[in-house]
């Protein structure tokens, strides 16, 4: 009786008890700066990927998804493509975020899949140039893809691509009112509402979270 009230409370919560579902990232360097380039290896996308493995957990600790590597696509292979994706990837002046989503979907068209599409790219901003660290993830309607400037990129369990994962499996930000700098905060925390710090980002994903990236997962691939 026990095992199946477990199993359909994990049901309800879109967690399969048996597994976690496959998604396999694909990196792609965006730029051809010294600073990007010393990227371009397996050994740091193996690293991003062992990062997703173990610190995107719910909760409970438990894994939500089994991350792994796909294809690695060179600045050369990107360029070799002729996307205006990549033009505005590397202009010196701050790219309009509703115009990224058609411009990723015609460069990299793909039908229902399991993919997860990672740049690494130089972020620009009008205030502080190419100092600027910010990074992006998109669900783009089950086509995935993340911006991940290189200065955030080899940062072990405190990587960008821990929050922007997130992002790219449609979550939105949470707001931790009051919330300090050094404070445990969910994942998807952010300091945007103006009410709290964005914390630590350090928690695992709620029960609430993982239903709804599993709803989005079902509806990429399916």
């Amino acid at each position: 009786m026990y095992k199946i009230l477990f199993s359909s409370l994990c049901l309800s919560l879109g967690i399969n008890a048996a597994h976690a579902k496959n998604i396999q990232v694909n990196f792609v360097v965006s730029s051809n700066k010294a600073d990007v380039i010393q990227y371009q290896s397996s050994r740091y996308f193996k690293k991003q990927i062992n990062i997703l493995n173990q610190h995107f957990l719910d909760e409970n600790h438990q894994k939500i998804f089994n991350f792994s590597l796909g294809n690695s696509i060179s600045y050369n292979a990107f360029t070799k493509k002729n996307c205006d994706f990549q033009t505005m990837l590397n202009k010196a002046e701050v790219f309009i975020v509703k115009d990224l989503a058609p411009s990723f979907n015609h460069c990299f068209p793909q039908k229902k899949s399991n993919q997860v599409f990672v740049f690494i790219y130089d972020s620009y901003a009008n205030h502080n140039q190419f100092s600027d660290t910010t990074s992006w993830g998109f669900y783009n309607k089950g086509k995935p893809f993340i911006l991940l400037d290189w200065k955030r990129f080899d940062l072990d369990s405190k990587s960008a691509i821990l929050h922007e994962m997130g992002h790219a499996m449609g979550l939105n930000h949470v707001c931790v009112p009051g919330a300090k700098r050094q404070d445990a905060t969910n994942r998807m925390a952010s300091g945007q509402c103006g009410k709290g710090s964005m914390g630590l980002r350090n928690l695992g994903f709620t029960a609430a979270q993982v239903n709804k990236m599993y709803q989005n997962y079902n509806a990429m691939t399916q």
